[in-house]
């Protein structure tokens, strides 16, 4: 896929936008294309105009342990989580998600379907690395 051109991606019932080259490159943030798209999605309370720090991804993936998250919450939270990814870069991503508990790490990956987004063509090669392990 070319740099700048945007892909939407079905995972289950949930279709995000994905861009090319963010993780291709590994390299974090958006293209502005990108930006703009994802703008559209419906995730209310999350500001896209900036790389999340890595505490608010830290927050991020300890919030996927909440017992109460399900139906519209899981899917807003996924959403989150796949922004989050596209955002920080797999790399960083994945950094700061293997220094969680194991039960944290499993929930995320749970949560993310590293697989899913592989067989879909979007390359986060350290993410599957982690789920594998």
């Amino acid at each position: 896929m070319k740099p700048g051109f945007l892909r939407v991606v079905t995972i289950g019932s949930a279709g995000i936008l994905a861009g090319g080259c963010s993780l291709a490159t590994n390299r974090p943030g958006l293209q502005s294309r990108e930006a703009g798209a994802l703008a559209a999605l419906p995730i209310p309370g999350h500001d896209r105009s900036r790389i999340p720090s890595d505490s608010e991804l830290r927050n991020l993936f300890r919030a996927s342990m909440n017992p109460d998250l399900d139906g519209e919450l899981a899917f807003a939270h996924r959403h989150r989580l796949l922004l989050a990814l596209f955002q920080a870069g797999d790399e960083r991503f994945t950094r700061l998600l293997a220094g969680e508990s194991p039960e944290v790490i499993r929930r995320n990956l749970d949560v993310i379907v590293p697989s899913s987004l592989e067989r879909q063509g979007i390359g986060c090669p350290q993410l599957v690395e982690l789920a594998a392990d």
